[in-house]
């Protein structure tokens, strides 16, 4: 069984698994971490709905399922950089502006071929996209979901910033490369 920390970037997620192990390692990495996000909110929102304060609780759980897979503790705090298990928790509270973040995010990685990116591109959209598209605009989103909308993309981009200093570089990997690489 391979470790995966100990190959390519070190990191857990998928994008490292693919370059590792190929791609259909990595696509269950991804279903995975998105099934783990929606779960937990599901179940939040299912146990949790109408107590007080009203949709607060699907919030809360979409944070500490992100943050428990960012900080691990089964992994010594080091776990990965939380894009997926965001994606699948934010589709169980708003879905329509994930799908938005998605279609930005397979655009960037399209025509960068950089899925870090496409990652931060993705994430920096969705904000946009909560006040724009959930219930008629700002006024009338949750603010519990236009604060987190604003904090995920801040959250993404701290987990992406090795990944940033390379892409200033100009030594980030490109999607597709051979194992041992940096990204990811």
């Amino acid at each position: 069984m391979t470790d995966i920390r100990q190959h390519g970037s070190g990191n857990i997620g998928a994008t490292n698994v693919q370059r590792v192990l190929g791609w259909k390692a990595a696509v269950w990495v991804y279903l995975l971490d998105i099934a783990k996000g929606v779960l937990v909110v599901l179940v939040a929102n299912y146990l949790l709905a109408d107590t007080p304060p009203v949709g607060l609780w699907p919030i809360v759980a979409a944070v500490v399922v992100i943050l428990g897979h960012i900080f691990s503790p089964w992994l010594r705090g080091r776990g990965g950089k939380g894009v997926s298990t965001a994606v699948g928790a934010m589709l169980g509270i708003a879905p329509l502006p994930v799908v938005g973040s998605l279609v930005m995010f397979g655009i960037v990685v399209a025509v960068s071929r950089f899925v870090s990116l496409g990652s931060i591109v993705g994430a920096l959209c969705f904000p946009l996209l909560v006040v724009f598209t959930v219930a008629g605009g700002w006024q009338h989103s949750s603010v519990y979901l236009t604060v987190i909308s604003f904090v995920l993309p801040a959250l993404i981009i701290y987990t992406h910033r090795s990944n940033i200093r390379r892409l200033l570089a100009g030594t980030e990997n490109r999607v597709g490369r051979a194992a041992g690489g940096q990204g990811g």
